[in-house]
């Protein structure tokens, strides 16, 4: 009941809501809707909105997926009628690309809307459609397919003419709409800014005055240097190529190949840029013209302006008429600001009409301002082509009476709305912006979004107040005794989104923002802007920013400060007129402050100085004189003209003269080479970023033309005979080269040979600078690098002979170093003497040489070849000496012989050797006895070679070897060989194993004169060694005091002994020594009583790394320690009487750890296999009416096998070591006594107790719980 009383309070509760709601009730403005495209699969329809000064346009859109796997995404273009894309307002999951707007990502359905406002005067718009279809796949690629929809011309979009609006129309427009009836998701702002303050975010058209295409000039690169592709020749003139004119509009040049330049032509090839072919806004042209001089060139150029680029500018003015503009209290010069204003505007109004502008390409009007407070009110001045529209203006200016504050952000509104609807978005829209102080009212925001461009708050407003547009508003109360301030001391809170702004400056700086960037500039002039008020809450310095942050920035700025910006502060009465004429410059000048940049070429230098001048006309106005361009420039190699101001035909010119760097080290005759680098003009630096090229000219200079003689030259006479060895070539090419920048171009290649007696002439080639040289590219072998007489050279440095390459045999030297005997002292008297021929043919190259005091013999002028050295001559008592082979060939890098005699280097050592008369006996000797056995061991070699070697230099050559056996009792003796003063030496050419390396008996080295008596002998030494072990008991550390172990040695193979009976130290230590390489067995071949033999040990004896000694190991040890392990003990146990005789019926049982064992009977008990330790020996069973042996007896076994039996009265007995260990106890009973109870000693008596005591707890324990259990019954 409870809950269904609450739920009926719910109930009502929920009715009383929404009986109280107020309902929404659409606010409909005037619209039509119309479908473009109504498939299943897509749906399009557009509509629009008519507002108080603009209409505002919705394209609907839907789409859905026919086919599950497959996924679309669409694409919209809006164009105007002149073909220029709308600005799109942002669109979420959709962008911008080449025009058109398009979905992000590919899905199977979407809807959306895209919606616009644009000026009344746009009445129609096209449509374009078209969408791209992707078909899902399992691979990781997708297969696209677009612009699948069948439709080849846009859709045309049209406002229906309606009847004239009512006056109920024109009431303030309405802010806040309901989406109720709308199709598809909500509009992203539903609330719709005033007109003037849209940007093309929200859909303007964006203001777009043409930019020049820059005409970019064409210029063919080849061999013969750099020229303009499209060329004119002044008349006469072949040595400058100037570039032809053109027209931006059209692609190709005007096709002039030549024209006469004598008289003055300000017609012909200029490059022109503008709508009007034959009334350009900009002509421009540059060429160069020959001089008297073959390398000098004059060169010129021409800038020509006209009035207002087309298709023409559109100006309002925005004219400050607050109170202040009147104040006495701020005159300038003793005028108000508002004379000094309007009689600087009249002089500006009065230029224009003198200008005479072409119809219609000046369009000018003005919104007069204050605020809502000045009672003479704010009129504005519509557009007129006209010198009486423009008139009109000043007059209306004049005559309003200034009054009220400052609300130049509602001015600058107006402006743009005026712009706006004067239609032509490719025409120039300028606001001129005259403010004599910053705004203090400002229409009230509800909106905006953070824009750290924006001054002074850093925010962009994106919806304002609509009721509070026409009014403004101070955003501050009012203050008695004061005025409304820029700055609002307490800020202006703004619920979207939560924060406050602090200054007029903001919202005025937002919509010249707004405006900007729909492509209308804004130029501003400010009066002697100051903080006129001590409570005024900004500086002067924040005033001034926030005003020159107003004005569009310049295109040419590089920085934030107020020259950057397209502002001036006006601060006197001569200010006024300057100011004003810039304005005048900036709409009638189609050059405005140019600047022309024009680098001179790399292969010219400047002869004397630039100059400018204005070409004057008949019926065209001069230049005034503040707007002639300034003097050139000279900087870095390039000439730059500043502030050239041009309009109405108006043009300068610019002439210097070049000349041809002719000795530069790049430089060649007849090349063209360019008078300059890119040369631009850039006519409108601080309003646009166009650059325009001008054609730049190339030259060359004139050269006279000349021979060359060329002559082969060969040096290669020897033995009076020219081409003695025939190494010449048949023929030689020789090549004449010029020289092209860094690198050199083969011009012409002769060949010479002995039928043309070497000798050749090139033809005629161009002179001047051009530099040449003439090279044998083929070097002939043998030959060095030909040289020449000149290298490079010119028509005037070129030898009388003209060209003279000579090749120059290449030839060596070679020494030989001829000696006696002992290589080292030269031939004095009866000198050797040697012969040199060629190899192949035997042609002489030297006869009868001999050798110097030094022992040299010098072999000069070797050509390349292969030749023999013969000594021709020997010594008498020497013999002759083998013939040298000398050889020389080329090196490399072809600049020299290689000459080697028997393939070494020079000098060559050779020397005339004696007869030999030297015989070394030579014998081995072994130091290897054993045992007094001479190789005991058999580790001698069957053999051992010896050399028998000769010392030369710091080398040993080996001469002959000996094979040394037991056959020959090694011995033997070497062939004779030269005595002397030669050093020998006899070596054994590999060490036996098993011994050390042969010792001699000669210290190093031996002559004939200190060779050993009885010849060399060679000891070969058996390597031994020794090795220790430790022997221990079984402890491991105690050793043998008494009865020591004893071992032999035998060597493994064979079993022949090398030690025997070895014992060791008192210390334990057992040295076997007199090792020899093999292995071995050491065993104990006698063990101590009471100890088991320990296992045999491996001993093994190998050489070193070395082979100077032996490593030598035991079971892999160097010094192991071994035990003798203690033999198992026995104990043997006797059973008797008190009278000695043996005793049966007994048991005994003895425990040790890990070991138990009972024996039972008797009288004799044996337990064996007993290990060092404690045992405990018990009588288990007593022999019937005797007394047993109480307790236990304890027997201890240490690891000396010392035997230490318990002291006990039953037990006697002793322990020793021997064969086997044994025990022995006797053990004695008693007869009892009568009446006494047997003991056994064992446990059968405790365990009946034990489970007796277990039987009684038990039963307590079960008669308690009985009596609490009846106890307990009974209680309850």
């Amino acid at each position: 009941m409870k809950k269904k009383h609450l739920l009926m309070l719910v109930v009502l509760l929920f009715s009383f809501i929404a009986e109280t709601l107020p309902p929404l009730v659409p606010a409909h403005a005037e619209t039509t809707k119309t479908e473009l495209i109504d498939e299943k699969f897509l749906k399009v329809s557009y509509e629009y909105e008519s507002q108080e000064d603009s209409n505002r346009w919705r394209v609907r859109f839907s789409r859905q997926s026919e086919e599950s796997d497959k996924e679309q995404r669409l694409k919209l273009k809006v164009t105007e009628e002149k073909g220029n894309v709308i600005t799109y307002p942002n669109i979420k999951d959709m962008i911008e690309k080449d025009e058109w707007l398009i979905e992000t990502n590919y899905s199977s359905a979407m809807e959306g809307q895209l919606s616009f406002e644009l000026p009344k005067s746009v009445q129609k718009l096209y449509l374009d459609v078209q969408m791209d279809e992707q078909a899902l796949s399992t691979k990781q690629d997708a297969k696209i397919q677009e612009n699948i929809l069948d439709l080849k011309e846009p859709f045309v979009l049209k406002i229906k003419e309606t009847k004239a609006e009512t006056a109920a129309s024109e009431s303030k427009p309405t802010l806040k709409t309901s989406s109720a009836e709308l199709i598809g998701p909500p509009e992203p702002d539903a609330v719709v800014p005033v007109p003037a303050s849209a940007v093309p975010a929200n859909g303007l058209l964006r203001m777009d005055p043409p930019k020049y295409t820059n005409k970019m000039p064409s210029y063919t690169s080849n061999t013969n240097g750099v020229y303009p592709t499209n060329s004119w020749t002044p008349t006469g003139q072949s040595n400058v190529k100037n570039h032809q004119g053109g027209y931006e509009g059209e692609s190709g040049w005007d096709g002039l190949t030549e024209w006469n330049i004598s008289p003055d032509n300000y017609t012909n090839s200029y490059i022109k840029y503008g709508e009007n072919k034959s009334n350009p806004n900009i002509a421009l042209r540059k060429y160069a013209s020959e001089t008297s001089k073959n390398d000098e060139f004059d060169v010129r150029l021409n800038v020509r302006g006209s009035t207002i680029p087309k298709p023409g500018v559109d100006v309002c003015f925005v004219l400050d008429n607050s109170y202040s503009m009147i104040d006495p209290n701020l005159n300038i010069s003793g005028m108000n600001r508002k004379t000094l204003a309007v009689n600087s505007l009249q002089k500006l109004i009065d230029k224009f009409k003198a200008a005479n502008p072409d119809p219609n390409s000046l369009r000018i009007g003005g919104v007069v301002y204050s605020a809502s407070n000045n009672p003479n009110g704010n009129p504005t001045v519509s557009m007129s082509n006209n010198a009486a529209g423009w008139q009109n203006l000043v007059d209306t200016y004049r005559n309003t009476r200034s009054d009220g504050d400052t609300y130049t952000q509602k001015a600058l509104m107006d402006a743009q709305t005026m712009l706006n609807n004067i239609g032509g978005t490719n025409r120039r829209k300028v606001i001129f912006l005259l403010t004599d102080g910053a705004p203090n009212m400002s229409a009230v925001p509800i909106e905006l979004r953070n824009d750290s461009s924006i001054y002074y708050d850093g925010v962009r407003f994106t919806q304002y107040d609509g009721a509070s547009l026409n009014r403004g508003s101070y955003m501050q109360p009012d203050v008695s005794g004061r005025v409304h301030t820029v700055k609002i001391p307490n800020g202006y809170y703004i619920l979207r989104p939560n924060r406050s702004i602090y200054s007029h400056l903001t919202p005025v700086n937002s919509t010249a923002a707004d405006i900007k960037e729909q492509g209308i500039e804004i130029n501003s002039i400010a009066i002697n802007i100051s903080k006129n008020y001590s409570y005024e809450g900004h500086s002067t310095e924040e005033l001034i920013t926030g005003l020159y942050r107003i004005a569009s920035k310049k295109a040419n700025a590089t920085g934030d400060l107020q020259r950057d910006y397209q502002f001036y502060h006006a601060n006197s009465s001569g200010d006024f007129d300057i100011s004003f004429d810039d304005w005048f410059d900036s709409v009638i000048q189609t050059v405005d402050k140019g600047v022309i940049e024009d680098p001179i070429g790399e292969m010219y230098e400047l002869v004397g100085q630039p100059t400018v001048k204005e070409i004057r006309k008949s019926g065209v106005p001069a230049i005034e004189s503040s707007k002639l361009p300034n003097a050139p420039v000279v900087s870095n190699n390039k000439i730059t003209v500043n502030n050239i101001n041009l309009y109405g035909n108006q043009e300068i010119q610019v002439d210097y003269k070049l000349r041809l760097k002719t000795n530069h080290a790049n430089y060649e005759g007849n090349k063209w080479y360019p008078t300059n680098g890119k040369t631009t003009l850039i006519p409108t630096p601080e309003r646009t970023t166009d650059v325009l090229d001008f054609g730049v000219p190339s030259a060359r200079g004139k050269v006279d033309k000349f021979t060359i003689p060329v002559e082969k030259i060969w040096s290669d006479t020897q033995r009076s005979t020219a081409n003695y060895w025939g190494l010449r070539n048949g023929s030689v090419q020789v090549v004449l080269q010029r020289r092209s920048g860094s690198s050199w171009v083969d011009v012409e290649t002769k060949t010479l040979s002995s039928a043309n007696s070497w000798k050749g002439t090139f033809q005629a080639v161009e002179g001047g600078t051009n530099v040449y040289r003439v090279v044998e590219p083929s070097r002939t072998t043998g030959y060095a690098k030909p040289t020449s007489n000149t290298g490079e050279f010119t028509a005037a440095t070129l030898p009388s002979k003209g060209v003279q390459i000579t090749n120059a045999l290449l030839t060596g030297t070679a020494i030989i170093n001829k000696y006696k005997e002992d290589g080292k002292t030269p031939f004095t008297t009866d000198l050797p003497k040697f012969t040199v021929r060629r190899r192949s043919d035997g042609r002489i190259l030297a006869t009868n040489l001999e050798p110097n005091a030094n022992g040299q013999v010098t072999i000069p002028n070797i050509p390349l070849g292969d030749f023999i050295v013969e000594e021709t001559y020997v010594p008498r008592g020497y013999k002759k000496m083998d013939d040298i082979e000398l050889r020389a060939v080329e090196n490399s890098g072809g600049t020299g012989l290689v000459i080697t005699l028997n393939g070494q280097a020079s000098p060559y050592k050779v020397t005339n050797k004696l007869a030999a008369d030297l015989e070394i006996p030579v014998e081995k000797v072994w130091s290897d006895k054993y045992q007094a056995t001479d190789n005991y061991w058999g580790l001698r070699s069957g053999y051992v070679r010896v050399n028998l070697q000769q010392k030369n230099g710091s080398t040993w050559q080996t001469i002959e070897s000996k094979v040394l056996t037991t056959i020959d009792s090694w011995k033997g003796v070497f062939s004779a060989v030269e005595g002397g003063s030669n050093l020998y030496r006899v070596v054994e050419e590999t060490r036996v194993p098993g011994y050390a390396k042969p010792t001699y008996n000669y210290s190093t080295e031996f002559t004939a004169a200190t060779v050993p008596n009885g010849g060399i002998k060679l000891t070969n030494k058996l390597l031994t060694g020794s090795i220790t072990f430790y022997k221990y008991k079984d402890d491991g550390k105690t050793p043998f005091s008494s009865d020591h172990p004893k071992f032999t040695v035998k060597r493994k193979s064979d079993g022949k002994v090398l030690a025997t009976n070895l014992t060791p130290n008192a210390s334990g230590a057992v040295i076997i020594s007199d090792i020899p390489m093999g292995e071995f067995i050491v065993e104990e071949s006698y063990v101590p009583k009471g100890y088991e033999k320990m296992a045999d040990m491996e001993l093994k004896a190998v050489e070193n790394n070395a082979g100077t000694g032996l490593n030598i190991t035991l079971d892999g040890q160097n010094s192991p320690k071994v035990t003798n392990k203690l033999a198992d003990f026995v104990l043997w146990i006797k059973k008797v009487d008190q009278d000695g005789k043996d005793l049966r019926g007994a048991s005994f049982r003895l425990r040790g750890v890990g070991y138990d064992e009972t024996k039972e009977n008797g009288p004799y008990f044996e337990f064996t296999n007993l290990r060092p330790g404690e045992y405990s020996l018990t009588e288990t069973v007593v022999p019937s009416e005797y007394e047993g042996m109480n307790g236990t007896v304890r027997i201890s076994i240490s690891q000396t096998g010392e035997v230490t039996i318990q002291s006990h009265p039953n037990v006697s007995g002793s322990g020793e070591l021997g064969n086997p260990n044994r025990i022995q106890l006797t053990v004695t009973n008693k007869k009892r006594r009568a009446g006494a109870l047997p003991s056994t000693g064992g446990s059968g008596l405790e365990t009946i107790f034990k489970v007796a005591i277990g039987v009684i707890s038990t039963a307590g324990g079960l008669l308690g719980s009985l009596y609490w259990l009846h106890t307990k019954r009974r209680g309850s």
